[in-house]
């Protein structure tokens, strides 16, 4: 049984420059349990205005965000790991590694509170050093 949720984003991001960006988003979805696993979906808005479609897996052992829509990727999440991903766009595939130091989920009756501090790599340079705080409640 799906229900649905509230879901807010803060998103601390360092790219390679150190050029910090800061921001916190809001969205309404859905959220499905099943066994030890949760799966929560939303629609994002890209910077062109394009819709993406956004699951979040949340595992006993790691977070796995799934993108689809302008640009299609898979990304995994698990503390200490680095982890290949693919972003597909209309104008290629970026091949990237996810090194994450760390993906901590607090999971209550009420809510769900996540933590991912990681860095995004593209052959071996550091794109971005980012941070996110994920927290997701039923309405």
């Amino acid at each position: 049984m799906t229900k649905e949720v509230k879901i807010n984003i803060f998103s601390l991001q360092t790219d390679g420059e150190g050029s910090t960006n800061e921001s916190s988003l809001d969205y309404t979805g859905n959220i499905m349990r099943k066994d030890e696993n949760i799966y929560v979906s939303y629609t994002e808005r890209d910077e062109e205005g394009h819709e993406n479609k956004v699951l979040l897996k949340f595992f006993v052992d790691r977070i796995e965000l799934v993108k689809q829509g302008s640009a299609n990727t898979t990304m995994v999440f698990k503390s200490g790991c680095t982890t290949d991903c693919e972003y597909k766009t209309g104008y290629g595939i970026l091949p990237m590694e996810i090194k994450c130091k760390n993906a901590m989920t607090v999971i209550n009756a009420a809510k769900i509170e996540a933590k991912l501090d990681y860095q995004l790599l593209m052959t071996g340079e550091v794109l971005s050093t980012n941070s996110l705080k994920i927290r997701i409640e039923e309405i």
